[in-house]
């Protein structure tokens, strides 16, 4: 692909817009594409732009609405995500850059859960680094999350369809495989909420019967 990210030819930000749009548009020949990468820096920062365009954002509306340069109920119909005004005080950038280790940990975290599941069920054909440049390169999906009303769900479905293709395709494995690895996270996250609930009311009611 012409202005790859990781490519030489053409300025940062054609190649920029040339990644986004090819991960969001073509996602089966893109991942096909990166599955040749073997570095960390460059999918990582390329998450990060992305990141600071959805804060940079927010903070834009957060300010319009501040200073009555947008009505209020703008706001409100804007998706949580971007009318978020965390990031709109005189500290933002120091926040910013404060947030971004925990941010990159996230990655880490996010596609070592992954890289389990697809382990979990033999799907694991690549090295690690396979799965962690499939997360980083799925983050141009979050600014689906600028657009009002329905663009945070949007922006988080597509997301973890371009994790389910981009698993397929770099371990050369099938579809139900990167799925199971996709929505790992989510069904322990449901068996932890359901677990301590249990417990609670379990609780509760052994304390009211001794009581």
């Amino acid at each position: 692909m012409e202005n790859r990210w990781e490519g030489k030819q053409g300025s940062w930000p054609n190649r920029f817009y040339a990644t986004l749009k090819n991960s969001l548009l073509h996602p089966t020949a893109f991942f096909s594409e990166i599955a040749k990468g073997d570095n960390f820096a460059s999918p990582i920062l390329y998450a990060l732009v992305n990141s600071a365009i959805l804060i940079f954002v927010s903070a834009l509306f957060s300010y319009a609405v501040k200073f009555h340069l947008l009505p209020t109920v703008g706001m409100k119909l804007t998706s949580p995500s971007v009318a978020s005004g965390f990031f709109a005080g005189p500290g933002a950038l120091a926040i910013a850059i404060f947030i971004i280790p925990f941010v990159v940990v996230g990655y880490f975290i996010t596609a070592a859960l992954f890289h389990m599941g697809l382990y979990i069920v033999g799907g694991v054909k690549q090295s690690f680094i396979a799965t962690f440049r499939v997360v980083c390169y799925s983050t141009g999906a979050q600014l689906f999350a600028i657009i009002p009303f329905l663009g945070g769900i949007v922006a988080g479905i597509w997301m973890l369809v371009l994790h389910m293709i981009g698993l397929k395709i770099v371990h050369e494995t099938d579809f139900l495989r990167a799925a199971f690895a996709v929505l790992l996270p989510v069904l322990l996250c449901c068996g932890i909420l359901i677990f301590l609930f249990t417990g609670i009311l379990a609780g509760g009611l052994l304390a009211a019967l001794i009581g």
